[in-house]
């Protein structure tokens, strides 16, 4: 942690020196002939700026401290070329540990930072680079072969020994943190400006398949972990930051408040307030351009529904999970026991896609949900409001066909 905090100093100095060098004179240029600053674009390439010297800073440095020889000779860096090799770590170093401690490992926050340390990458590429989010991918993957070649031959043989793991690992988990940015750019501009912000290529409906389901479930996780870890790793900082608060934190009840939080958090953010907000998608939805809706009208009409069948579908599968994993917090005991049933109640779900209506799987059928496309003129767009008529073109192309009155 204290690593990070100094890379964190070193990028602001950093930025501040290519501030000065590559920004200013041409700021000051543009000033002097009238041409004034953009606030907005400005401070957003002033962001980009002082994200790159960052990604810089944190996947080259620090450098080993005394001299370069001594370390060289006292020190040997292995790399991995093992694929996916950091989910059989993950799970060796957290696999007997209650979630509470699992969230704390410092392995599992690595992995969780490096991903999120690439997301602004795919966010700024899509934005002012390219469009596709195979492209944007790409990009991702070549810059991170890059990172690890400069880590696996010190800097290109500045420094005169490799000082940092080259992990292929680590190429997998960027491209994806770069290929989630790109993904949320998508989603946001949907959300916010509907079909008119997606190419043009892109905004015709697809059928709803059990991939984008799937697909839209596995974002819900990923996200969902991503914000656990983080509010744990608050709790560390916390630790470091004030005294006498490590009893606190890191004692029986402090774990399981913390858990409980970290839960709450994820839960807020990945489905309750997305699924609130707008068309009543999570946010894995969001991304996979995935609405759903509830029949009205005898089976011809469909309707986001209200916020009590939106958040109900939203928590229906995530929210039993938690409560069983706080629950064997409470009672470590039957920690086994409570756990099973949690994970068996998810497993149904990801297992009832590919049959069920539409693949609405689990939290469809328990609230009365169908699954159509977002893009479709029956979903109403991203804030669909009242009923939209359905013909019967419409319900045959939606998978509707002969449906009869529902919930």
């Amino acid at each position: 942690m204290t690593v990070w905090v100094d890379n964190a100093w070193l990028s602001l100095l950093f930025a501040g020196l290519a501030l000065a060098l590559l920004v200013v004179p041409p700021l000051v240029d543009r000033v002097r002939r009238g041409g004034g600053w953009r606030m907005p674009r400005g401070a957003a390439q002033l962001l980009a700026l002082l994200y790159g010297v960052a990604l810089v800073v944190y996947t080259q440095f620090p450098l080993p401290s005394g001299d370069a020889e001594t370390w060289c000779s006292a020190h040997v860096v292995r790399h991995n070329l093992v694929p996916f090799d950091f989910l059989r770590m993950v799970v060796h170093r957290t696999g007997s540990l209650s979630v509470a401690l699992a969230l704390h490992d410092v392995y599992l926050l690595q992995v969780v930072l490096n991903l999120l340390l690439f997301v602004p990458l795919g966010l700024l590429l899509r934005r002012w680079v390219v469009r596709s989010v195979g492209s944007v991918m790409l990009i991702g993957l070549g810059v991170s072969v890059v990172i690890e070649v400069l880590q696996g031959t010190g800097l290109l043989g500045v420094y005169p020994c490799p000082y940092r793991i080259a992990d292929v690992d680590d190429v997998l988990v960027n491209t994806t943190g770069t290929a989630l940015g790109a993904l949320l750019v998508k989603a946001f501009e949907w959300r916010r400006h509907g079909i008119d912000s997606l190419p043009h290529r892109e905004r015709a409906p697809r059928q709803v398949r059990s991939w984008r389901r799937w697909a839209g479930m596995l974002l819900d996780v990923i996200a969902g972990t991503v914000v656990a870890v983080l509010v744990q790793a608050a709790s560390r900082v916390l630790v470091l930051a004030l005294p006498g608060t490590r009893a606190v934190v890191q004692g029986q009840t402090g774990l399981a408040v913390t858990l409980v939080v970290s839960l709450l958090t994820a839960l807020l953010a990945v489905s309750l307030l997305p699924a609130a907000s707008g068309g009543g998608a999570t946010l894995g939805l969001t991304v996979m351009l995935l609405a759903p809706r509830w029949l009205t009208g005898g089976g011809r009409g469909l309707t986001r529904g209200g916020a009590v069948r939106r958040l109900a579908r939203a928590v229906a599968v995530p929210g039993p999970l938690a409560v069983a994993v706080v629950t064997s917090q409470v009672w470590p005991e039957w920690a086994q026991w409570i756990q099973v049933p949690g994970l068996v109640w998810v497993l149904v779900a990801v297992v009832m896609v590919p049959p069920t209506l539409t693949h609405r799987s689990l939290s469809g059928v328990l609230s009365g949900a169908v699954f159509v496309d977002a893009r479709d003129p029956a979903a109403g767009g991203p804030d669909c409001s009242g009923s939209v008529p359905l013909d019967e073109a419409d319900l045959v192309r939606l998978g509707l066909g002969g449906v009869p009155a529902t919930r």
